[in-house]
C-alpha cells in the first residue's frame, strides 16, 4: 500500500519502507510522506549537481539551493 487509508476519528493505515502497517493519526502519516519525498528530493538534486552534461549556471543554481 503507497498511499493511506482513511479511517473514522482521524487515523490513517499506511506502510512504510519495511512493509509494516501502521495505523496512526493523519499528521503521522503526513509527516512520514513529507520525510520521503525530501530524501528523494535530495537525491535527485545530488544526481543533477554531478550531471556532466548540466551547465556551469545551472549546476550553480543547485549547489546555491543546497546550501539555502
Amino acid at each position: 500500500m503507497t498511499g493511506g487509508v482513511i479511517h473514522d476519528g482521524g487515523k490513517v493505515s499506511f506502510c512504510d519502507a519495511a512493509g509494516r502497517v501502521h495505523r496512526r493519526p493523519v499528521a503521522d502519516w503526513i509527516g512520514f510522506l513529507a520525510s520521503r519525498l525530501y530524501v528523494s528530493a535530495r537525491k535527485e538534486m545530488v544526481r543533477h549537481v554531478s550531471d556532466p552534461s548540466l551547465d556551469d549556471p545551472g549546476r550553480a543554481a543547485l549547489r546555491c539551493t543546497q546550501a539555502c
